[in-house]
């Protein structure tokens, strides 16, 4: 039973660690979002520097 814990704690850690504007910015236009705009990985950021088709 201990080893469910144990599997939800290491998967909540590593969901709540992924950030998806650095995966979208990478995948989709092939640039980081660190270095566009403020240099903030956050959503606003994403939103100015590639517009609103994959921000929302």
């Amino acid at each position: 039973m201990w080893f469910f814990y144990i599997a939800a704690a290491i998967t909540a850690y590593l969901v709540a660690g992924w950030n998806p504007a650095i995966t979208l910015s990478k995948a989709i236009y092939k640039k980081d979002i660190r270095t566009c705009g403020s240099g903030n990985p956050g959503f606003t950021n994403f939103k100015i520097t590639f517009g609103n088709k994959w921000a929302w």
